[in-house]
């Protein structure tokens, strides 16, 4: 690769990176209806310039515009949020297994390994506890199950971990 395709490449992940840049920061400041058309236009944009250039970052990048939509696109069926998260996270497996199959992005750079599991699930564990902690003293959630019978706390956990946890890796490590 010579320096003129390295220049290009990188170019080419400005308007992108900086129009996903942009509509989070319009979520954050809570201008949402602001920030759907950047995504949306971002993921109209990656998909036309995916055609004429070859840039394997490109699905990657389409991942995060994906997810707001289809997030906000997604119809209340539960009054409960728990229930929504599968509803929304599901569908994310779809292009998350096109992703890692055409190799766009390997397995190991989405994390997507056991390598060293044993080693750093005590640590994930306490940071996890110690930062949800955290968090829960800043906001004040609601609760995200009806009680705490051993029913509902699994349905948290297998929603949480098989669902939420394993899309966001994955759209958060590959973009």
């Amino acid at each position: 690769m010579n320096a003129k395709d390295i220049t290009r490449y990188n170019l080419d992940l400005i308007l992108p990176v900086f129009l996903i840049i942009l509509a989070e920061l319009l979520i954050f400041l809570g201008k949402p209806n602001a920030a759907m058309p950047v995504h949306a236009l971002n993921l109209i944009l990656l998909i036309l310039s995916s055609i004429y250039i070859n840039n394997r970052i490109y699905p990657a990048l389409m991942l995060m515009p994906l997810f707001r939509l289809l997030n906000v696109a997604m119809p209340v069926f539960f009054d409960l949020t728990l229930y929504s998260y599968s509803m929304v996270y599901a569908p994310m497996f779809i292009p998350i297994y096109f992703i890692v199959k055409e190799g766009f992005v390997g397995r190991a750079e989405a994390g997507l390994t056991f390598k060293g599991f044993w080693f750093y699930l005590p640590l994930a564990i306490s940071v996890g506890f110690a930062l949800g902690w955290g968090e829960y003293n800043v906001i004040h959630p609601q609760l995200l199950t009806p009680g705490a019978n051993i029913k509902d706390v699994l349905i948290l956990i297998v929603t949480m971990i098989f669902f939420v946890g394993i899309v966001e890796e994955f759209i958060f490590r590959s973009s």
